[in-house]
């Protein structure tokens, strides 16, 4: 949730609203989950530290990292597909991505996989997925992705109200 910052809900609105605008802003969100998921992998580090995990639990939550980097990448290519009105490709992402994911689980699980193996083989799903998505977006949009720098803080004060929503509906929900 920290490293998306509710951009997902405004990248999909300002793309609905401004197709031409894609390269750009599909960019910009880019470079600002790569600044924000640096920054919560810091966190991360520095939790895992202070609470005292065991070895092997530090090394999974590692290896699980590159997943959730690409689970994030998704989401940006997930909404701008979503704000050109293009959702089949993302149904279709889903599920030739959950399947392959699926099937070498099962693969690997019958082969003797250990925690280690999975958690590695858990970067297969969203890297499908990811890959399906981008094809289907670099096709639909062709133009350059053009990251703008000066508009990542108007992305991040834009995106705000949509990341605050999201932290009180999961502290609403554990109440």
């Amino acid at each position: 949730m920290l490293v998306g910052f509710g951009t997902d809900v405004l990248l999909t609105k300002e793309i609905a609203r401004d197709p031409a605008g894609t390269g750009e802003l599909f960019g910009t969100a880019i470079v600002m989950r790569c600044l924000f998921f640096v920054g919560v992998l810091g966190l991360l580090g520095i939790y895992t530290v202070l609470v005292g995990y065991q070895r092997d639990t530090e090394l999974v939550i590692w290896l699980l990292a590159p997943s959730y980097f690409l689970m994030q990448l998704e989401a940006s290519v997930n909404a701008a597909l979503q704000g050109l009105e293009r959702m089949e490709f993302i149904s279709i992402g889903a599920i030739i991505g959950r399947l392959v994911h699926v099937l070498v689980l099962i693969v690997a699980l019958l082969n003797g996989a250990r925690i280690f193996q999975i958690a590695i083989i858990s970067a297969l799903g969203p890297l499908v997925i990811l890959l399906i998505e981008w094809v289907a977006l670099a096709r639909l949009h062709p133009s350059r992705i053009r990251p703008r720098w000066d508009r990542v803080r108007w992305l991040i004060v834009a995106s705000l109200p949509y990341f605050l929503s999201q932290v009180f509906l999961v502290v609403y929900a554990n109440l």
